[in-house]
C-alpha cells in the first residue's frame, strides 16, 4: 500500500504520502506506475465528461488536457521539452562529447524554441485526438491512454540503461526486476479490460506490436543520442506514447 501511495505522490502533484520514502522503496513503487496513471485518467476523464455536458467538445478536449496538466504539474511535458531541446543539439562529430553537450543543456532545463514546439504540437495533436474521440462518444480511451503511457515507463526503465550516474531517473532505469516489471503488465492488462475498449483481437495485436516497437525504437535513439535514458527522457516517452494510445483509439 505505502508504495502505491508513493508512486501516487511521485507522479502527481498530490500529497498522498507524507513520508519522504527512500531510494529502493521509490524505485520499487514503479509498479504502480500504470494505476496512478488510471487515477489521472479517471480524474481527466470525469473532468472533461462533466465539461462536456455544459459546453460544447471543443471545450471538453481543453479541459481534458488542462486536467491532465495540473494533476501532474506538468512534470512529463517538462521532460518531453528538455528532450527535444538536447535532441536539438548539432553533432560536431564527437559522439561522447555531442552526448555530453544534450545532456548538459537538458540538464540546465532552458526551454528553447524546438523544446517549446515540441509542447505546442503534443497539446494540438492531444487536443486534436479527444476531441474527436468525445465527438463519437468514446470516453475509455481518454481514462485508458495515461495508463498505457504509465506503462510504458515502466517498460523503457526495464529494457534501457541510465544516461547518467546520477539523477533521479537513475533510481528507476535500468533495475532489471522482472517481477515489478510483470506486475506492472498485470496492472496494465486489468486495468485495460476494466475500461472494456471494443478491439478485435488482430487489433490488439497490432496495437502491441506498434507500442513495442515505437518503445525500443525511442530507447535506441536516447541511447544513441544521450548514451541512455534519463528522467526527462521517460517524460518524453509518456507523451509519445499517450498521444499513440490516443490515436489507436480511433482507428
Amino acid at each position: 500500500m505505502k508504495s502505491l501511495l508513493y508512486a501516487l505522490s511521485f507522479l502527481t502533484i498530490v500529497p498522498f504520502s507524507k513520508e519522504i520514502p527512500d531510494e529502493r522503496s521509490l524505485a520499487d513503487s514503479s509498479v504502480f506506475f500504470p494505476v496512478v496513471g488510471a487515477f489521472v485518467g479517471l480524474l481527466a476523464t470525469c473532468v472533461s465528461a462533466f465539461i462536456g455536458r455544459l459546453f460544447s467538445q471543443d471545450v471538453a478536449a481543453a479541459f481534458y488536457l488542462l486536467s491532465l496538466i495540473l494533476v501532474t504539474g506538468a512534470f512529463h511535458m517538462d521532460g518531453l521539452s528538455d528532450t527535444f531541446d538536447g535532441l536539438a543539439v548539432k553533432g560536431t562529430g564527437d559522439v561522447e562529447q555531442d552526448r555530453q553537450a544534450r545532456l548538459s543543456v537538458m540538464r540546465e532545463g532552458k526551454q528553447g524554441p524546438i523544446g517549446c514546439t515540441s509542447i505546442v504540437w503534443d497539446l494540438l495533436l492531444k487536443y486534436a485526438l479527444c476531441k474527436e474521440l468525445l465527438g463519437r462518444g468514446r470516453l475509455s480511451p481518454l481514462f485508458l491512454a495515461p495508463v498505457g503511457s504509465r506503462f510504458a515507463m515502466v517498460l523503457c526503465c526495464f529494457i534501457g540503461r541510465p544516461a547518467r550516474k546520477e539523477g533521479l531517473g537513475v533510481l528507476f532505469i535500468g533495475r532489471k526486476k522482472k517481477r515489478n516489471m510483470l506486475l506492472s503488465l498485470l496492472f496494465t492488462i486489468g486495468l485495460f479490460l476494466l475500461g472494456r475498449p471494443c478491439f478485435s483481437l488482430s487489433s490488439i495485436l497490432f496495437l502491441g506490436i506498434s507500442f513495442l516497437f515505437l518503445m525500443f525504437l525511442l530507447v535506441r535513439l536516447f541511447e544513441s543520442r544521450f548514451g541512455g535514458l534519463t528522467g526527462d527522457t521517460l517524460g518524453a516517452i509518456n507523451e509519445l506514447s499517450e498521444l499513440l494510445f490516443l490515436a489507436f483509439f480511433l482507428t
